[in-house]
């Protein structure tokens, strides 16, 4: 993971919340859900890493 590492700044949060929205959004249409799978849980290793007080 690299430069995630050290976790973010509350304004690169606040980005990356608006973002996964966004993302979580569309993936609710479960037309798409199942072809996202794997980039889904690449994303939630991602989001345990940035965000591990909520994980």
């Amino acid at each position: 993971m690299g430069r995630f590492d050290r976790g973010l700044s509350s304004f690169q949060q606040s980005v990356a919340m608006d973002r996964i929205q966004r993302i979580v959004g569309v993936l609710q249409k479960p037309q798409m859900g199942e072809r996202y799978l794997g980039t889904l849980l690449q994303v939630e290793g991602m989001l345990k890493t940035w965000f591990p007080h909520i994980a």
